[in-house]
Formats: structure tokens, sequence, C-alpha cells
């Protein structure tokens, strides 16, 4: 086993060396990928998730008591104040 010295075998070592990083750099790479096409599915899944919340928010909003309430709560505090000191006369005033 007459080897050429001692250069073949730092060659051959800076070789495994940059294959062994190129593939990390690659696994990075694709690992990125993946978490970017995550991410992006995540993204989506709770921008569904949002638009079904609020859809279901209007269909409630749409109900008559809902809307009824809604109407009921434009009107001023002054005016349920007052209504509520005719309903309970013994209330204290400020």
């Amino acid at each position: 086993m007459m080897g050429g010295g001692v250069l073949p075998w730092m060659e051959r070592c800076d070789r495994v060396k940059r294959e062994a990083t190129e593939r990390q750099d690659m696994a990075r790479r694709r690992e990125g990928k993946e978490s970017r096409r995550r991410e992006e599915a995540e993204r989506q899944a709770e921008k569904e998730k949002n638009k079904e919340e609020e859809e279901r928010w209007r269909r409630e909003a749409s109900r008559p008591s809902a809307s009824k309430f809604l109407k009921n709560e434009t009107r001023s505090w002054r005016q349920f104040s007052r209504d509520f000191e005719e309903a309970w006369p013994l209330w204290p005033r400020r």
C-alpha cells in the first residue's frame, strides 16, 4: 500500500467535509421550504377559521333577537338610566 503521501488524504478529507456541508445546506434549504409551506398552510387555516367565525357572527347578528338587542345597544346611556330609574324608583341617584 504505497500511497501518494499526505496530499491525497487531505484532499479526500476536504472533499468529504465539503460534501457533508453541501448535504447539510440542502437539508436546511429543504427544511426552510417545508417550514415556509407549513407556515403558509397555518396562515390559510387561520384565515379560513376567521372567515367562518365572522360568518357565524353575521348569522347570529341577523337573528331578530340579536338585531333588537343591537338596536337597543345604540340607545343613549342617559335614556337607559332614565328607564332604569323609572323601573327601580328605590335605586339611589348620583
